[in-house]
């Protein structure tokens, strides 16, 4: 009884060995088959590539039918639009990834219609978002960076769709995205062009003096410049003395331009008396540290004391023959040395200012 088992196990076990020896070398017939017609198709033979790549998309081998596509797509005699849709298309229902990618070609290459780039889109985002398929979040990219074909400019996009290619080791996308960041995060810049370089060295002299270039940028944007801040003072309207015409422009327009191009903090002071204006100096000597920047402009009348010798600022409450609401320049001195920050510029546009 027990030796008739033994036989039904091996009889069992014969069989089993033997539909796995058959579908391993069904396989390797298959792989064989198929490397001599993606041979073929890249050698330009493309009757041998369908002789033997036509057989094999037909028992549905998904990497056949897309390369039996290719050649209905190649500039040949065997050039079939229709059949290379069909067969590309036969690949992308399998969710072969590089298939779904080159159907949405085919869509986008058609007349550039709403209803081809829908579904060239869709295509595309299958690709890149479900199948996670570099090359197609590569494109996207480059058509979101480039407002090209069937998709709008939108440069946030462009580095969302590069940085998902690059983090799976897309060489082009390492590039773009560095690109995209240069001027705005050198050191994320920096880090994808490394990235680059380690993956693929056939550009690396040029990339070195890149990266050189963008790693003394960093190293000079570290150094701490402290902030910036700006007093602008500007008098046309004074109720004693006669009045001016530019002051207050003047003022207004630096004022502008300090902020605008130069990232300045500024406080505009306009037709101010002796009590604002001092006020405001004292609150900077309070409020500045020692990394800080700090800039003085006063434009108005100055008047000069021969028996005394020394200049004032008359400010907008300034009387024409009494200094009671005068500011000296002694006062001013005073405060400059009084004020923590690092560096500090005084401009006077007036007579008798220094």
């Amino acid at each position: 009884m027990l030796e008739l088992r033994m036989r039904k196990l091996l009889i069992i076990l014969a069989a089993i060995g033997g539909l796995f020896f058959n579908e391993v070398s069904a396989l390797a017939d298959f792989n064989a088959n198929f490397d001599k017609g993606y041979d073929a198709y890249l050698n330009t033979d493309y009757e041998t590539a369908i002789q033997h790549l036509k057989p094999l998309a037909e028992r549905g081998g998904m990497k056949a039918q897309l390369w039996l596509g290719k050649v209905y797509q190649s500039e040949s005699i065997f050039q079939d639009s229709n059949e290379a849709e069909y067969w590309i298309r036969k690949a992308a229902d399998q969710d072969y990834p590089r298939a779904v990618f080159v159907l949405a070609g085919v869509y986008e290459e058609k007349d550039p219609g709403k209803l081809h780039c829908d579904k060239a889109l869709q295509l595309y985002h299958k690709a890149a978002e479900d199948l996670g398929y570099s090359r197609a979040q590569y494109y996207l990219g480059y058509l979101y960076h480039t407002g090209t074909g069937c998709e709008l400019k939108n440069s946030k996009k462009a580095r969302h769709w590069y940085h998902k290619a690059a983090q799976q080791g897309h060489h082009g996308a390492m590039l773009k995205l560095a690109g995209m960041l240069e001027n705005q995060n050198n050191k994320k810049a920096l880090f994808w062009y490394k990235q680059a370089i380690e993956l693929d060295r056939h550009d690396e002299q040029t990339l070195k003096i890149k990266i050189e270039e963008l790693e003394s940028q960093i190293t000079f944007l570290d150094i701490k410049f402290g902030n910036y801040y700006a007093l602008i003072i500007g008098i046309n309207d004074y109720q004693n003395l006669q009045t001016l015409d530019t002051a207050l422009n003047d003022a207004k327009v630096i004022s502008s331009v300090l902020q605008a191009k130069y990232g300045f903090e500024t406080q505009l002071l306009l037709n101010s008396t002796r009590s604002q204006i001092y006020r405001a100096l004292n609150e900077y000597r309070v409020q500045l540290k020692d990394t800080d920047n700090f800039l003085i402009y006063y434009a108005g009348h100055g008047v000069f004391d021969n028996v005394i010798k020394t200049g004032y600022w008359q400010p907008v409450d300034a009387d024409e023959n009494f200094n009671t609401y005068w500011i000296p320049n002694t006062d001013i001195h005073n405060f400059l040395k009084g004020f923590l920050a690092k560096n500090v510029l005084l401009i006077a546009d007036s007579c008798y200012s220094g």
